[in-house]
Formats: structure tokens, C-alpha cells, sequence
């Protein structure tokens, strides 16, 4: 069961976290910080390479697909990287237009049927036949995470009104 963001935070070693407006700047504000604390846990270099690329592909939607408008501030944009055990977890959060939420949704559970070998064939159809939408994507972001990550992407959405959805992502990475 998916917890309110909040909750799903407790009890681990948390090693970013940021709640605010997210830009290039602050974008590689907080991958510098990433920088730092993982070099100093020793991950490897297939790791270090899934976490960034995983922070890269989750901010980037954020910074892309997130709605802008002024709200209570639990609706904020955030973004959390934290150690739990043996992998390491991000955990994001943005406003999105209601009528994006079934699209959303769709691409998850679709990906998240898929084999490794089907996420991979996957990739391929969409980068041969990418078209850049009005905002910058090709679609690419959730089956890349998909396909490094070796887990499921699990999802929630919070209703903030009849227009807004709080949709709050988490990405467990392992080796």
C-alpha cells in the first residue's frame, strides 16, 4: 500500500531532500549534493550511474510535466533520495492536470507488465518513431527508468481539486 509522501519517508537515512520550484539550477544543485554523498558510499559505478540517471530522468519530469500554480505548500514539488538497506530510493512529487492522470497511469502499468526484453524493444520503437512533444519529451522518461532500475515504478496520486493531482512517484534503485 502507498503512503502519503510523507510517511514514505520515515526511518531511512535520508540523504537529499528538496521541496520548492525546480529549474536547471536547482536541478544541478541537487545532483552535485548527490555527487558527494554517494561517492562517499561506495555504491559502485553501475549504481552511481542508475541513481543519476534515475534523479536526471525524475527531475527532468518535473521540471517539464510539472503545473505551475500557486498552492497550499504540501503541493510543492519535492524530490527525496534516501539509503534503505540495500538500495537506494527516490521520491518525487508534483502537481498534474486531472486529465493527465489516466495518460500517466497508462504508461506505468504498461511498462511495469513488461520483461526486460520488452522494455528494451520498447525503447527502440519509441526513439525510432520519437516525436518531441510541446514540452520538451519524447516519452522516453519512465521506460528508461524502467529499464536500469530492474523494479517496479510505484505511483500515487493525491486529488487537490477538480482540476489538480498530486502525483507522487518512488523508484527503488538496487544492483
Amino acid at each position: 500500500m502507498f503512503f502519503l509522501l510523507n510517511n514514505l519517508i520515515s526511518r531511512n537515512k535520508k540523504l537529499i531532500e528538496h521541496r520548492g520550484d525546480i529549474n536547471s539550477q536547482v536541478l544541478e544543485n541537487l545532483l552535485s549534493k548527490a555527487n558527494h554523498k554517494i561517492e562517499s558510499m561506495n555504491l559502485g559505478n553501475v549504481m552511481y550511474k542508475r541513481i543519476f540517471t534515475v534523479m536526471e530522468e525524475a527531475l527532468g519530469n518535473i521540471i517539464k510535466h510539472s503545473v505551475r500554480r500557486e498552492t497550499k505548500k504540501k503541493y510543492r514539488p519535492r524530490f527525496i533520495l534516501e539509503k534503505i538497506n540495500n538500495h537506494v530510493r527516490v521520491t518525487c512529487g508534483n502537481l498534474v492536470e486531472n486529465q493527465s492522470k489516466d495518460s500517466i497511469m497508462e504508461q506505468i502499468d504498461h511498462i511495469n507488465q513488461l520483461r526486460r526484453n520488452e522494455l528494451k524493444d520498447l525503447y527502440k520503437k519509441k526513439v525510432k518513431n520519437a516525436t518531441i512533444s510541446d514540452k520538451g519529451g519524447a516519452g522516453l522518461g519512465f521506460i528508461t527508468v524502467a529499464k536500469i532500475v530492474h523494479n517496479k515504478i510505484s505511483y500515487k496520486f493525491e486529488k487537490v481539486n477538480d482540476h489538480l493531482s498530486y502525483f507522487i512517484l518512488r523508484i527503488d534503485i538496487s544492483d
